[in-house]
């Protein structure tokens, strides 16, 4: 009978310590939202983090901490935590959730092939966002620049390596020199204007 009885206390106070732990883990989850929302982000990332060291398996916990990390520009470390989420969770929605923000993380961080992956793991888990679907396509149009881009350099650089192969065959007359310097002003402001096309896109 005695042993009943403590064995019975002792399950009441390990019940009282999980309640309290978790009442403590919400405590944390409301501290680093109001933060959040007053856009002190280091001050909501440091409660996350307190929060992951509480509970390491907790979704809520790694996504929100990813999220203040997110801005305060560490993409790197917010992605790593929204990897962390992602395991932790089998609800699309917040699987969905996550693969968004690390899509955006990625873009943000200028890794467009990566960001492409992330929102379409995105959509798997929630088809029908419409908010995923416009990010894809602009990582996409994205992409297609970063391409352009790279597909003239490489076309300027082979036809810059021909002309100087020609100057070194045929030795050209002063006004040769001169028809060659012009045209390397023009291929200068053909960069700069490639130059105007990229600081646009990231805009």
């Amino acid at each position: 009978m005695f042993r009943k009885f403590i064995a019975h206390i002792v399950l009441v106070f390990m019940g009282l310590i999980s309640v309290q732990a978790q009442e403590s883990l919400n405590t944390l989850l409301y501290k680093g939202n109001r933060s959040f929302d007053k856009k002190n982000y280091d001050k909501a990332s440091s409660t996350f983090m307190d929060a992951v060291k509480k509970k390491g398996d907790d979704f809520g916990a790694h996504y929100n901490l990813a999220n203040s990390l997110y801005k305060k520009k560490m993409y790197e470390q917010a992605n790593a935590e929204y990897k962390k989420a992602q395991k932790l969770t089998k609800n699309p929605d917040e699987k969905a959730a996550s693969f968004y923000n690390m899509g955006n993380s990625y873009l943000q961080n200028g890794n467009v092939e990566k960001a492409i992956e992330s929102y379409k793991n995105a959509l798997r888990n929630n088809p029908d966002n419409e908010a995923i679907l416009k990010n894809l396509q602009i990582a996409k149009k994205k992409k297609d620049q970063k391409q352009n881009q790279q597909n003239n350099q490489n076309q300027k650089q082979n036809s810059q390596g021909n002309q100087q192969k020609d100057n070194q065959n045929n030795p050209q007359n002063k006004d040769g020199e001169e028809h060659q310097e012009n045209k390397n002003q023009n291929t200068k402001s053909q960069d700069n204007g490639n130059q105007g096309l990229e600081n646009k896109g990231k805009g």
